[in-house]
């Protein structure tokens, strides 16, 4: 099979091995797609001056409502993407989205299924900020805060077959970071990972990653990483509660979910944060998982502003007790 790696320059590029091509371990049929980010911006809706929106548009426009986050239809960009559908809100760009499925070790009568999704995305350097979403709420995975700004905020969904990932971002700036050499600004990151509902068996998310780094083409804007949440996984162990971070004038308190199986993964070279879920096992696992973390950032005091991009990884396992291997790759993540 070709390698995922070597698709990422092809614009719109689906590779399918139909069935009767074996992929190993996982049965005889497989498919991997990675789809550009010109191809998914090519492929937008949204809603026109009619109000007229589509069903995904109203879809991701709810969910978020549910979570206590009111966003602006107007603002909301959805397009097909992978056989499913793929919503953003304006001051996030999407720049590549990646998908692999196929049939994996389940019983004698019904085969497992294995589906991965995963898709880069980020703070587009043109955005105006806040005000090109008119969010209102905090929303179940937001921070609340003081003696700061929000600078940009966004949430991106991509669902395939009832599964589903959102990956959400925040960013802020203290009123008064008490440095005269540097500006600090915080990152917030929270996702989840959402399992179709089915009439024998639940799809089940058994792995989950976000990560986060300077976006690509500004990584001078951020000089350094010097703080990050959660240290370790004991740090997010009591499910429902919440955790008090910030840095200088700004304090923000973010909710957490429960720790098990979490670990971050920081790397101030790189300048990069991340939390990975892994289940360690398949059955009996849960339907719906979340993930959250939070990393603080600096430039040069009057320097420009840091933008960050954002990786969003799913692994979606139906059926199958033993196995639920996966094949993506991280594209330099």
């Amino acid at each position: 099979m070709v390698r995922l790696a070597s698709l990422t320059a092809l614009v719109g590029v689906a590779l399918v091995v139909l069935p009767g091509a074996t992929a190993a371990g996982r049965g005889p049929a497989a498919e991997s797609r990675v789809i550009s980010g010109g191809a998914i911006a090519a492929a937008a809706h949204r809603v026109g001056a009619d109000g007229v929106t589509n069903a995904e548009i109203a879809d991701h426009v709810a969910a978020q409502a549910r979570s206590g986050r009111l966003v602006d239809s107007k603002a909301v960009r959805a397009a097909p993407v992978g056989g499913g559908s793929l919503t953003w809100e304006a001051g996030t760009v999407i720049n590549e989205a990646r998908l692999y499925r196929s049939a994996a070790a389940g019983s004698s009568s019904r085969p497992g299924d294995v589906l991965e999704l995963a898709f880069l995305s980020g703070e587009d350097p043109a955005s105006t900020g806040p005000a090109d979403v008119g969010v209102v709420g905090a929303g179940l995975g937001s921070a609340s805060y003081t003696g700061g700004t929000r600078l940009t905020s966004g949430c991106q969904t991509w669902t395939v077959n009832g599964n589903s990932v959102t990956g959400c971002y925040q960013k802020f700036k203290p009123t008064n970071d008490g440095s005269s050499t540097r500006d600090y600004y915080a990152y917030n990151r929270w996702a989840t990972a959402v399992g179709k509902t089915d009439f024998i068996f639940d799809w089940k998310p058994v792995y989950v990653d976000i990560r986060s780094r300077p976006f690509v083409g500004y990584e001078s804007r951020t000089r350094g990483m010097t703080d990050y949440f959660p240290r370790d996984s004991t740090e997010l162990c009591q499910a429902g509660s919440g955790i008090d971070v910030g840095v200088g004038s700004l304090s923000l308190k973010i909710g957490i979910t429960d720790c098990s199986g979490k670990y971050p993964i920081p790397n101030a070279t790189t300048k990069t944060m991340g939390l990975i879920y892994d289940s360690g096992f398949i059955f009996p696992g849960v339907r719906s998982k979340g993930v959250e973390f939070e990393m603080e950032v600096w430039n040069s005091q009057g320097g420009a502003v840091p933008i960050l991009g954002d990786y969003n990884y799913g692994k979606f396992c139906y059926a199958t007790l033993l196995n639920c291997s996966g094949t993506l790759g991280k594209n330099g993540w």
